[in-house]
């Protein structure tokens, strides 16, 4: 079922939603900031973020390598690498602030209630256990079980992923699995405790094309089998624009643009988002176009630049985008965008193209 969606009553087999006025935020996310700190000056890498995870919804969030995606991700769990640390906001979950509760309390939630699928399947797992016990120790981390039970639910967990002969596969190796099988595996390992929010940071950068395919097909399926709430992190606004249902536009670790993805898609109301949609092919176009590339490159986060922090690279900047911090701009229902251009973005069918001239 479609995130955000409720089921009308009725007695057919056909299945009838409509939209439901207010969706319940399983997670609440208010100005999350995480910092890295060196001889060099404060990095930050994610910047008084602000929203809401809402109760079985995809929440997509794209955006260029280091825009902070992934530290956003790691933050809300407090799985934060070496040298960085959370500074600012909180993160409210089922009635508690997940950044203020004992590192015991986290470690009983973590796993169980909130699961994690990271980017390379192969340095997520263990290389010197076999899968089954990896699996093994998901399962009874969180609850006690048998021995027999956690081998029937750890044969279940690899089947409802699609692994072929999964009983006679719990004692392989990690090396023993193909990229596209070593990551159903992850992903089985990540459901097994059946969580509520699963946290997806680019599931399938490592893999082929057919096999992201396949990959992200069985999220979905699963997501709706579970009615999780998936935070589903990509560069990609192809897989984005496939599963996702709303998307979260990240650049130089703070939000540009928010809004549902058929919004976002038809009528984004920043320039970057649109800069972003004009590099992506279109197989329906009929003639072949240029495709569009965003000028220059994303700032040092150390020496961040006044005001909007895409100013530099956007055609439409003006000396008001470099005075003072620019907020999130209510443009529409549930839409939201970090300019003070919107107006102007929503009149133009192209901003990134020799055409367009940058305005005084």
């Amino acid at each position: 079922m479609t995130a955000g969606l409720t089921p009308d009553p009725a007695p057919d087999a056909t299945r009838r939603f409509t939209l439901d006025p207010a969706p319940v935020p399983v997670m609440t996310v208010r100005g999350l900031t995480t910092v890295f700190r060196s001889a060099h000056g404060t990095v930050r890498a994610v910047d008084d973020v602000s929203i809401d995870l809402r109760a079985g919804e995809i929440l997509g969030i794209v955006g260029e390598s280091g825009s902070g995606k992934s530290m956003f991700t790691r933050s809300v769990i407090r799985l934060l690498p070496v040298g960085a640390e959370t500074t600012a906001g909180e993160v409210v979950y089922d009635g508690q602030d997940l950044l203020a509760i004992p590192q015991s309390r986290m470690h009983r939630i973590r796993g169980r209630e909130i699961a994690s699928i990271f980017q390379d399947p192969i340095a997520a797992l263990n290389p010197v256990y076999t899968v089954g016990r990896q699996l093994a120790e998901a399962i009874t981390s969180h609850n006690s079980r048998s021995r027999v039970e956690t081998r029937e639910l750890a044969v279940r967990a690899l089947a409802d992923v699609g692994i072929p002969s999964p009983a006679r596969r719990l004692g392989d190796f990690p090396h023993q699995f193909s990229g596209g099988m070593a990551q159903r595996v992850v992903v089985a390992i990540a459901l097994a405790s059946d969580p509520r929010i699963l946290l997806a940071d680019e599931p399938t950068t490592a893999l082929d094309v057919t096999t992201q395919h396949q990959i992200l097909m069985l999220l979905l399926r699963i997501q709706r089998e579970r009615q999780m709430t998936v935070l589903l992190v990509s560069h990609s606004l192809g897989v984005i624009a496939q599963l996702s249902d709303r998307v979260a536009v990240m650049y130089a670790g703070q939000i540009l643009e928010l809004a549902d993805t058929r919004t976002l898609l038809s009528s984004p109301r920043h320039p970057y988002t649109v800069g972003l949609l004009g590099c992506v092919p279109d197989a329906a176009e009929t003639r072949p176009r240029r495709l569009v590339s965003i000028p220059g490159s994303a700032p040092d986060l150390s020496r961040l630049p006044d005001g909007c922090r895409f100013a530099p690279r956007c055609p439409l900047a003006i000396d008001a985008c470099t005075s003072g911090e620019v907020p999130l701009i209510q443009v529409g229902p549930s839409h939201e965008a970090r300019c003070i251009r919107t107006d102007e973005v929503a009149r133009r069918d192209t901003l990134f193209s020799t055409a367009v001239e940058r305005d005084d």
